[in-house]
């Protein structure tokens, strides 16, 4: 584990270490990084210090397909090709859902059966219908590949 002194501000993110001191600083210390770089980078966030994260940054690169690309950012690090600090949370209005309405026509007595045991395991009856069908087709999948 590493330590640095940095300001109060940051402590929401690092478990405080050490006693105060009159300029209102600790120690930090942070168990989820491993190498003091990882560390400055964190606490330069935290902190608002940028003068902590002027590293250049690596270019990415272009990837054939959607596995390989998926291979690369499961292995490598995006804050060494992202400057996450420039960040913009953007919101698609027109996006389309994924999951499409159905209307499904059950006898009563089911739906109130659905409905009791969704109550119990606290958890709306769709969700509940959901993972029913999703249980019976992976079955009926498993059935059919033997």
């Amino acid at each position: 584990m590493k330590t640095l002194n940095i300001q109060r501000q940051a402590s929401r993110d690092f478990t405080a270490w050490g006693k105060p001191t009159k300029a209102k600083s600790f120690s930090l210390v942070s168990p989820f990084v491993k190498t003091k770089s990882e560390l400055y980078r964190l606490v330069g966030r935290a902190a608002g210090k940028e003068k902590y994260m002027a590293k250049k940054l690596k270019q990415i690169p272009t990837f054939k397909s959607e596995d390989e690309e998926r291979d690369f950012w499961g292995s490598h690090d995006s804050t060494d090709y992202i400057d996450w600090s420039t960040a913009r949370r953007v919101v698609f209005p027109n996006l389309k859902l994924t999951k499409k309405p159905i209307s499904l026509r059950v006898q009563q007595g089911l739906l109130s059966q659905v409905k009791a045991v969704a109550n119990k395991k606290d958890m709306p009856y769709q969700t509940l219908i959901k993972q029913y069908i999703a249980k019976g087709l992976e079955q009926d999948l498993k059935s059919t590949k033997t």
